[in-house]
């Protein structure tokens, strides 16, 4: 496993480190809204996961 820190000096020398920051951001921020919209529909996650997997049959 690579080390955080070595990781974010390599990014940083490459010029890399914001896009790497802004692609970590967003996934956490997508994960949180899925998060709340399916709270605000009052279900879980699973039981969006499971309606999928009916729609996709």
């Amino acid at each position: 496993m690579v080390n955080t820190k070595d990781a974010y000096v390599k990014w940083k020398e490459q010029g890399l480190l914001d896009a790497k920051l802004k692609i970590i951001s967003d996934y956490y921020l997508y994960k949180e809204a899925r998060g709340l919209i399916y709270n605000l529909l009052g279900v879980s996650e699973e039981l969006g996961k499971d309606s999928r997997k009916d729609m996709n049959s």
